[in-house]
């Protein structure tokens, strides 16, 4: 699986995650410490988090990160 398509899968998740959540955007913005575009770019399959965003999305909508994820092998760049 190519980056490409680790993001796409990351923002499929993220998105149901949305839809599955009582959260307001503002709220998740804040809670995870992001700016606006970059959930845009998150949810739109631009970008993938780095490895301390995704936990915080895992915490925010009570997952766990390989549930964002799946079972492929997750490039990220450390922080």
């Amino acid at each position: 699986m190519n980056d490409n398509q680790r993001a796409k899968y990351f923002a499929s998740q993220l998105n149901k995650a949305l839809r599955e959540s009582d959260l307001k955007t503002a709220d998740i913005i804040k809670k995870i410490g992001i700016s606006p575009e970059t959930l845009y770019s998150w949810r739109k399959g631009k970008i993938i988090p780095r490895l301390s965003s995704l936990k915080k999305v895992a915490v925010v909508f009570n997952k766990s990160a390989s549930w964002f994820i799946g079972s492929w092998l997750f490039l990220i760049q450390l922080d």
